[in-house]
């Protein structure tokens, strides 16, 4: 069984102490405001409609304003969203850990083997018409890939 510490004792006996002091305040508050009864503003329906839209619209522009403020101020890929100029085009699974990825940087694509050592450049597309028929049409990936892999190949 744990003990508790003297202070909790000593707030327990300060409480206990006050509790007949603090109930007869309490109840000679709701004596007094029972006989006079504090007057409440009569407020209408439409007045509390646009007290209500008003308070909206204003934490509105509070998240609207922090969050312009935190794309604008904050560093890092959080802030800012996906990098600029990359896109992942496509993914193909060659076994647990594994596979191949089509990575659009600006004009060019990179095809990059993914493994559990680490990523690694398999074949850079730089032709502007591979690269627009990789990235425009929707093109299947697997054959898309093969075909990159077989213009990695040949020599240039």
């Amino acid at each position: 069984m744990r003990k508790r510490p003297p202070i909790c004792a000593a707030v327990l006996t300060a409480l206990v102490g006050a509790w007949s002091p603090l109930a007869a305040a309490a109840e000679a508050v709701a004596d007094s405001v029972a006989k006079n009864p504090p007057e409440l503003p009569e407020v209408g329906f439409t007045a509390s409609l646009i007290q209500m839209l008003a308070a909206l619209a204003l934490v509105l522009a509070l998240v609207l304003t922090l969050y312009w403020l935190a794309r604008r101020f904050l560093p890092g890929q959080a802030a800012r969203g996906p990098a600029g100029g990359l896109k992942v085009l496509g993914r193909l699974a060659l076994g647990p850990r594994k596979g191949l990825v089509l990575v659009q940087v600006g004009a060019r694509v990179l095809v990059l083997g993914v493994g559990e050592q680490g990523i690694n450049a398999l074949a850079n597309i730089d032709d502007p018409q591979e690269v627009a028929r990789l990235t425009g049409d929707g093109a299947d990936f697997a054959r898309s890939l093969k075909r990159a892999a077989q213009d990695a190949e040949e020599p240039r």
